[in-house]
């Protein structure tokens, strides 16, 4: 009995000796590591796949996170697309100045002469100058080119109370009798000019300007409205129509009437006699410049009759082109 309960003690110690600690002894030798503090207990078998992560022995989840990376990238690309606008925009600012290459030439007073917008080649001009004792042209006539473009070389200063002008005119200094052309152009004054000097003398269109109503020769009555086209290549026209003798420009009516194509009288201005035939025309400004219609149209007022007796005859007029207004007519603005 006293075998049997030897025996039984035995067997307890072992089961107690393969149940305890050394459980925790045989699993840290797999590792290679040395083994942790006896009195450490079993749950901290739970945090031996933390260990292997920190260790790097096993991959880690976090190259995933390398693909931000190409999240990265993306900015790059944004500046790619801005140099590609900025380039597009350099050529067209700077292209523009070629039109005003003009003022770098020879000297001497420069300018265009066009016709409906178009230029005009052969088309004779002068330059005139004025003084206190009147007005003379400078120099022979210049023709302007395939390019519309004339230029007056070789020219004296001005002196204080001198101006140059640009003159264009209409069966003269050259220029045939053209119908579809102003009778004459001139343009702004210049008051300053130096030996040697290159100076802008204008730039202008000679199309005519074509009178509808009333037409050459007719009697109207007041009210009455003056008709005519406006010149379409040429918006900055300021229209002054003009009512007078053609004889001597006595009595002489002008109004201004900007860009437009009428003019209304409601009654005759002052000065004025019914059954007396006068001569209706436009005068054209522009620019500093002025000019005038070719043509120029006869009207007579209508009479007013006599209480019981007939209406007083008639004059009838003569058709008749408009001529170069001397300078002291131009200055009357």
């Amino acid at each position: 009995m006293v075998k049997h309960r030897a025996l039984f003690g035995i067997i307890f110690v072992v089961v107690l000796a393969v149940a305890g600690a050394p459980q925790q002894s045989l699993a840290w030798p797999a590792v290679g590591r040395l083994a942790p503090d006896p009195t450490a207990s079993a749950p901290r078998a739970v945090y031996l796949p933390l260990a292997f992560y920190t260790a790097g022995t096993l991959p880690a989840p976090s190259p995933t996170a390398t693909a931000t990376g190409t999240v990265t990238r993306t900015p790059s690309a944004t500046p790619s697309s801005t140099p590609t606008a900025t380039a597009t925009l350099a050529p067209t600012v700077t292209r523009t100045p070629t039109a005003t290459a003009t003022p770098d030439g020879p000297a001497g007073i420069y300018g265009r002469v066009t016709q409906h917008g178009q230029p005009v080649e052969g088309v004779y001009l002068v330059l005139r100058i004025y003084t206190a004792l009147g007005e003379t042209t400078q120099g022979p006539p210049v023709r302007t080119d395939a390019g519309g473009y004339y230029l007056f070389v070789n020219l004296p200063a001005l002196r204080t109370g001198q101006e140059y002008y640009v003159l264009f005119e209409n069966n003269a200094n050259g220029n045939a009798l053209a119908t579809d052309r102003l009778a004459w152009w001139g343009s702004f004054s210049i008051f300053a000019y130096t030996e040697g000097e290159r100076v802008g003398g204008g730039n202008f269109d000679i199309a005519d300007v074509v009178l509808t109503a009333p037409a050459d020769g007719a009697t109207v009555d007041t009210p009455y409205t003056f008709t005519w086209q406006v010149r379409p290549h040429s918006p900055g026209d300021d229209y002054e129509f003009n009512l007078f003798d053609g004889a001597d420009y006595v009595p002489w009516y002008y109004k201004s009437v900007g860009y437009t194509g009428a003019c209304r009288l409601n009654s005759l201005p002052g000065g004025f006699a019914r059954g007396t035939p006068y001569v209706w025309n436009l005068w054209l400004y522009n620019g500093g410049g002025m000019g005038e219609s070719l043509h120029r149209y006869s009207v007579t007022f209508q009479p007013i009759a006599r209480a019981g007796g007939p209406t007083a005859p008639v004059a009838v007029g003569r058709p008749g082109l408009s001529r170069f207004v001397p300078e002291a007519l131009r200055h009357r603005r």
